[in-house]
Formats: structure tokens, sequence, C-alpha cells
């Protein structure tokens, strides 16, 4: 009789990683909700996942940043220069993304397709 195949073993972090990125989204959207008048949750839950999504992405060269500095000589003009750097790429890294994800979902669904669906209704 064969054994069924075990969990991966980082399963459990990743899950963590999911948890942790699905809270900071439930704490946040009604945040967003309240702050700007008519629109919907499910407006409101697309941003979030847009916006926590594009910072999920940076965090993965911060942390290579992080691990980097850290391996190497401990002086203060490499610290420096490093976060510096860091601190550049990741202000015009995130916006980037966060637009590139917001257009990308406009291109998936075109406004004369969701016209187009509106006016069968009526």
């Amino acid at each position: 009789m064969s054994r069924p195949k075990s969990w991966p073993p980082n399963l459990l972090v990743w899950l963590r990683y999911i948890g942790i990125w699905v809270l900071l989204m439930i704490v946040c959207a009604p945040q967003l909700y309240w702050d700007v008048p008519n629109q919907t949750w499910s407006s409101v839950f697309w941003k979030e996942f847009v916006y926590w999504s594009s910072w999920g992405m940076v965090s993965l060269p911060v942390f290579w940043l992080c691990r980097r500095l850290y391996e190497g000589p401990r002086t203060w003009k490499r610290y420096v220069i490093g976060l510096l750097l860091g601190a550049v790429g990741v202000s015009l890294l995130q916006p980037l993304i966060d637009e590139r994800c917001v257009s990308g979902a406009g291109r998936a669904r075109p406004e004369g397709a969701r016209r187009t669906v509106a006016c069968k209704r009526g």
C-alpha cells in the first residue's frame, strides 16, 4: 500500500504570508470604503488587492537587498548607499507596478463589452 505524499515543507510559511496579505486587505478596506463615497465593496477590495500585491512584489527585492547588505562588510558608507538606492528603487518601482496592474485589468475588460451587457438588460 502506498502512502500519500506529505505536504510541502514550506507550505505553512507561504500560507502565513498569504494570511498576512489578506489580513492587511481586510483591515485597510473599510478605511478606503468610508473615505471615498459611492463605491462598491468589490471595487474597494480590488484597489486593496492591487495595492498590497504591488507591495508584495516590491518586498522581494527589498529582502534580497537587506540580506545582501547584512552578509557583506558592515560599513556605514555601504549601508547608506544601499539603503538610499533601495528607497529610490522602491519609490519608483511600487507605483509603476501598481499602475501596470490597474491598466492591465482595464485591458482585460474593455469598456465597450460592459456597455453591451448593460444595454441588453435595459
